[in-house]
């Protein structure tokens, strides 16, 4: 395991670093999501310092469009894209790919083995996992008109409970995660 870097060390990883890095989400064929597009944007810049990436989602979303340009993203043809029916109720079976961290990207239901199969995937390759946290429930529901179930959010913390690192989209996320 490589030595843990500050902001003012790099995080170009040398010829014996490079990791391989699965990203888990689901995308809708149509639409846009903030969550997603951000998820995206690390997987190109994964592969841009040379890790090798793949995805394992649902769709192709149209907002992989955004990043064909190869002078703005110039390893985007490196990523691996494996469509799989990872939403359904039962475990689907998964690709057979190498995998040191898993980058598991939430959506809004907690039905199904969406979760479980991300869980079971990491175990059964020895990775560990990374989880992007949108928004907690508490948070959610502490500033919506509208709260909602809070278990809705049981599969985030099925998850959670197994990863290495829960990472954030926003400084206050992490401070409504900590609870």
């Amino acid at each position: 395991m490589p030595e843990a870097r500050t902001a003012s060390t790099s995080w170009a990883p040398t010829a014996h670093e490079v990791g391989r890095v699965v990203f888990y989400v689901m995308n809708p064929k149509l639409g846009f999501s903030g969550g997603r597009y951000h998820s995206w944007m690390v997987a190109e810049a994964a592969a841009e310092m040379g890790w090798d990436v793949s995805i394992i989602t649902t769709n192709i979303p149209p907002i992989a469009k955004d990043f064909e340009d190869k002078e703005l993203f110039p390893a985007h043809d490196k990523i691996k894209t494996y469509l799989c029916r990872i939403m359904e109720k039962e475990p689907c079976p998964l690709p057979d790919i190498p995998c040191d961290v898993l980058v598991v990207v939430p959506h809004g239901d907690s039905k199904g083995a969406y979760y479980q199969n991300a869980v079971d995937f990491a175990k059964s390759k020895g990775a560990r996992i990374a989880f992007l946290n949108f928004e907690t429930p508490n948070w959610f529901n502490a500033h919506s008109p509208h709260p909602r179930d809070p278990s809705r959010w049981d599969g985030w913390r099925l998850v959670s409970e197994s990863a290495a690192m829960v990472f954030s989209l926003a400084g206050e996320g992490t401070v409504w995660a900590r609870e």
